[in-house]
């Protein structure tokens, strides 16, 4: 469904435990909200085209072009409270997508 064009903001979930871990430490638990992220917005078409090269394929990627009421168009996570803590996200985008095609290689039989 969707454009390809609405963009999201992703962490590795190495990234996720990283960050619960200097919040852990060093989070004043008074209300606050910590968004995770790698604060850059990437399109789903790109990750949808990322994913496909990481995984050695060639194929057709299509959108519906009809997105979903509700969803944003956008949506990229404010990090600046985690930033605030010390974190900075250690895998890019196109690093985790890579790695991610690459486990699914090794480990799921095509």
């Amino acid at each position: 469904f969707g454009t390809g064009s609405e963009t999201r903001d992703f962490a590795k979930v190495k990234d996720v435990a990283r960050a619960l871990r200097k919040i852990a430490e060093g989070g004043k638990f008074e209300a606050e909200v910590y968004n995770v992220g790698n604060n850059a917005e990437v399109s789903i078409r790109d990750l949808a085209y990322w994913l496909i090269a990481s995984l050695n394929r060639d194929c057709e990627i299509r959108f519906s072009g009809v997105t979903r009421k509700g969803d944003p168009e956008r949506w990229c996570a404010d990090v600046r409270l985690l930033r605030g803590l010390g974190y900075k996200p250690s895998v890019s985008i196109e690093q985790g997508i890579a790695d991610y095609g690459s486990w699914i290689l090794e480990n799921i039989d095509a």
